[in-house]
């Protein structure tokens, strides 16, 4: 018989945590695309926060590079370009 998952698995929990990271990227995009560029940027942030949590360097790579987009649409060249630089260092 087949073991019943456990919520509290390691596993399950990282899981969960990088889907909740995804789904913030995506809330991110529907604002970006609404032009709801600050509240975009709440979502990318959160969204970065858990990739550094669970070490993912790429999810990580492609949120800075989302904060970086909505820093450029909002003519905040000069933050866009640091999140780019950091997202150009996240794939060395």
């Amino acid at each position: 018989m087949a073991e019943e998952p456990n919520p509290s698995n390691s596993n399950n929990i990282e899981i969960n945590i990088r889907g909740e990271g995804i789904s913030l990227i995506g809330l991110g995009n529907a604002y970006n695309s609404l032009g709801q560029y600050p509240r975009a940027i709440e979502f990318y942030q959160q969204s970065l926060d858990i990739k550094r949590e669970i070490s993912d360097r790429n999810g990580e790579g492609a949120s800075l590079n989302n904060l970086g987009n909505a820093y450029d649409s909002l003519g905040q060249y000069q933050r866009a370009i640091e999140f780019f630089h950091f997202g150009y260092q996240k794939g060395d």
